[in-house]
C-alpha cells in the first residue's frame, strides 16, 4: 500500500513546490500501476543464470522492475519564459523524476544526451547549454533523451544485471533577435 499523498494542489500556493508535488503524486501513480500491471512483481528484463565466463557462481537474482523516468521538466530561467523553450546561446536547467523500488537514485546511472548542445553536470538534475547564435537554423525541436542504467545482481556478483529504460523530451529553440 502506498503511503498517504498530500492532494497535490493542496497547501501551498507556491508554483514549484505545487509542481514538485504533482509530479510526485504522479510518479505515485505510475508507480503503483507498474506495479499491479505486473501483479506486484516481475519484470520485463528476465536475467540469466549465465554471469559469464569468469568464473563466478550462477546467479538467479531477486526480481528487479526497471527503474521509471516519471518527468523531464525543462524551464528557462529568464522572466515570463515558456516551459520547453530555449534561446540560442541560453544554459537551462533540466530535471527529472526518476523513481526505482529496489535501487536508490543515487546508484542508477542517468546519462543525458541532446541532438544539439552540451550538458553540464550530472544525475537527475542536469544544465543544457543551447548551441550559440549562427551555429543551427532556427526555430528547430531539439531532442533530449535521458537514458536510465540500473545495474543489479546476487551477493556474489551484484552488478551482472541490467535494466536499461529511456525517455525523450523536447525543447523549442528559437532565436528571438534575428
Amino acid at each position: 500500500m502506498l503511503p498517504h499523498v498530500v492532494h497535490p494542489c493542496k497547501e501551498t500556493a507556491e508554483p514549484r513546490l505545487r509542481a514538485q508535488r504533482i509530479r510526485l503524486h504522479i510518479g505515485a501513480a505510475l508507480l503503483a500501476t507498474a506495479f499491479a500491471t505486473c501483479g506486484g512483481h516481475g519484470s520485463p528484463t528476465q536475467p540469466t543464470n549465465d554471469v559469464g565466463s569468469g568464473g563466478g557462481s550462477a546467479c538467479t537474482p531477486a526480481t528487479n522492475a526497471p527503474p521509471i523516468i516519471a518527468s523531464i521538466g525543462v524551464q528557462g530561467t529568464k522572466p515570463n519564459e515558456p516551459a520547453d523553450f530555449a534561446e540560442v546561446g541560453e544554459s537551462i536547467p533540466i530535471t527529472a523524476v526518476v523513481l526505482d523500488a529496489e535501487t536508490p537514485i543515487d546508484r542508477l546511472q542517468l546519462q543525458w544526451t541532446a541532438n544539439v548542445g552540451r550538458f553540464s553536470g550530472s544525475g537527475a538534475s542536469v544544465t543544457w547549454e543551447a548551441p550559440p547564435k549562427g551555429s543551427v537554423v532556427t526555430p528547430m525541436d531539439v531532442t533530449v533523451t535521458l537514458n536510465v542504467r540500473e545495474n543489479y545482481g546476487c551477493p556474489d556478483v551484484p552488478s551482472a544485471f541490467q535494466n536499461n529504460v529511456a525517455a525523450t523530451h523536447t525543447i523549442s529553440l528559437h532565436d528571438s533577435n534575428s
